[in-house]
């Protein structure tokens, strides 16, 4: 048997990346090289994959840490490594894809690049004062940084322009090409905030770095620069005690940090004084209740590396799982699984039914509202009753429907929300286009829609797609669930449609359909033709709406026209769903 594995002290680890960072960047600022380049790129990977297998106590402690700018490492190690650090704290608060938000880490790790090449960043830090040229240079960096990685490949193209605008401000005012609000990204906005607050709270040779609060309070005096909604979410990750920060006990006390439970809004700390130069600790931990109006610091260089590690050894390194792009994900609970399971029992039982769905208030509430948009006029005095007005039978796709639909959207990425709208749409049209079959209820044809779109949401091409407002759908086949995100079917879309299937319709109807949709077999009309028609009819009516297909266009494929014969709809109906589509799931809110 293998021996279990030591645990990591995790301010060693994060000590052991400082230093491989701070070895990546050095080679760069004496002579450039591929080797050294390549060296960079797999340091990038390889934090920026750390960074956010960080659990939020661990990342506080190592934001603590970074807080600090050792003076050991390059100024602009100190930068890119808070940059980094904060980056993924954001990341997590905003539940970004896992893929997703490592590439916006590796963006905040490495916007400043050029500074470091150009020497700007050592002239920065002195204080020295820039000459014409450099102040030119200094302007341009972001572009800079951006053709640097891009022609070495350090990160993927769909980044660059978040490096190339981490720069830019809300209004106008930024640098290099002064856009403003609606042409700026979310991570544009991040980014931007993350540089400036670590430009503010940087050491300099000749003077200290701004405190936390002074930085914030700074940002927060020129808000027109920066998304008030951003800069919030920015104070509640920094603003608040970190383990290794120290703060004034009293007159001739301060205090170490030790350990922070926001549960109980209680830190443990170790009070310590220096007296004549002397450092002394008190033995016992003492316990406090969290103030957020207390200012947290580095510690003085009197507190060694050694001792500070020494008071943090109850945080050991254990990297979280990286899930959203597993199927594992996509697996109902297992109150869900137990509810199915008795909806779909011969004689089912209701008290047991009720129960279950009451544990799940979420997904009952959505249920209800649902129902409440199908019959307007009907009222629902609790789930169970929905349940039992919908149908036992019908209410099991319909949950299904709402309960995956509700999992794949836990993570955020660069074109997530579009994506969404348009499945979205797609999956309302099926209520419209079952009214039309003779073997497939609306619920059924819906599951059976989201079943082929849902690996949309597990392809790194489309998660780490460049944000495009118009998609090129000419290379496509529209009748492909993947040209939603501009692509056709992939051979990892019938193996992902399939597994999650056998979870969430393994009905025979459905699983053949799957399959013969994904081989491209005739089938004999029935409910697994009316579920592949519906399906294809579902993607030309979402092109219609959001890529500006006409019908006239629509109605020369003659693949289109074969599945209106199928379900016998002619152009009038087709209006018709499209008009009922559009007003029970609008494009935008009003």
């Amino acid at each position: 048997m293998n021996a279990p594995k030591e645990p990591v002290l995790l301010t060693a680890k994060c000590l052991e990346q400082q230093t491989q960072l701070n070895a990546t960047f050095e080679p760069l600022t004496q002579e450039l090289t591929l080797g050294a380049v390549k060296r960079l790129k797999a340091q990038i990977l390889v934090l920026s994959d750390w960074l956010f297998s960080l659990n939020e106590e661990n990342s506080d402690l190592v934001l603590g840490q970074a807080l600090c700018y050792p003076k050991h490492f390059l100024p602009h190690t100190n930068h890119a490594f808070c940059q980094g650090i904060i980056a993924a704290k954001f990341c997590h608060r905003q539940h970004y894809h896992g893929q997703h938000a490592k590439l916006f880490i590796s963006s905040a790790l490495t916007m400043n690049l050029s500074l470091l090449l150009t020497g700007i960043s050592a002239s920065l830090f002195e204080q020295k004062k820039l000459s014409p040229q450099q102040v030119k240079q200094y302007q341009q960096h972001p572009i800079s940084s951006g053709q640097f990685l891009n022609k070495y490949h350090v990160i993927e193209k769909s980044a660059l322009s978040d490096v190339i605008s981490h720069r830019e401000l809300l209004d106008g005012s930024g640098f290099p090409t002064k856009i403003t609000h609606h042409q700026l990204t979310d991570n544009m906005r991040m980014l931007s905030l993350i540089a400036k607050f670590i430009d503010l709270t940087s050491p300099r040779t000749n003077r200290a770095g701004y405190r936390t609060k002074q930085a914030l309070s700074y940002l927060s005096q020129h808000r027109q620069h920066y998304d008030i909604d951003l800069l919030n979410l920015l104070i509640s990750l920094v603003d608040k005690p970190l383990p290794g920060l120290i703060y004034k006990l009293n007159k001739t006390q301060h205090a170490l940090i030790t350990l922070v439970s926001h549960y109980t809004n209680e830190l443990h700390c170790q009070a310590f004084s220096i007296e004549q130069g002397h450092l002394q600790f008190e033995s016992a931990t003492q316990q406090h209740d969290i103030d957020t109006l207390k200012h947290y610091l580095a510690p003085p260089s009197a507190i060694s590396d050694r001792i500070i590690n020494q008071s943090l050894q109850e945080f050991i390194d254990q990297p979280l799982e990286d899930i959203s792009d597993q199927t594992q994900r996509l697996k109902p609970s297992d109150d869900l699984t137990l509810l199915f399971n008795e909806l779909s029992a011969h004689i089912p039982e209701q008290e047991t039914i009720s129960e279950l769905i009451a544990r799940q208030p979420v997904l009952g509430d959505q249920l209800i509202k649902h129902l409440k948009q199908q019959y307007p006029s009907s009222q629902f005095n609790s789930s169970f009753h929905a349940l039992q007005m919908a149908g036992y039978a019908q209410a099991k796709p319909l949950l299904s429907r709402l309960a995956l639909e509700s999992q794949l959207s836990q993570f955020t990425f660069i074109n997530g929300k579009t994506l969404r709208q348009k499945i979205n749409f797609a999956v309302s049209t099926s209520q419209w286009i079952a009214q039309q079959c003779q073997h497939v209820l609306p619920h059924q044809l819906a599951i059976f829609i989201l079943l082929n779109l849902a690996p949309l949401y597990l392809e790194r091409t489309i998660i780490n797609g460049a944000r495009k407002r118009t998609l090129d759908i000419t290379q496509c086949h529209v009748h492909h669930a993947y040209s939603l995100a501009g692509h056709n079917n992939s051979a990892k879309q019938q193996k992902v449609s399939m597994a999650l299937a056998k979870i969430w319709a393994p009905q025979s109807s459905i699983v053949n359909a799957l399959s013969a949709n994904n081989t491209s077999q005739a089938q004999n009309a029935g409910a697994e033709r009316e579920l592949i028609v519906g399906l294809e009819l579902a993607m030309y009516l979402t092109h219609h709406v959001y890529h500006q297909l006409s019908l006239s266009e629509l109605l020369a494929d003659n693949r289109l026209v074969t599945n209106l014969r199928q379900l016998k709809i002619n152009t009038d109906m087709l209006q018709k769903i499209i008009s009922q589509t559009l007003t029970s799931q609008p494009m935008c809110e009003l």
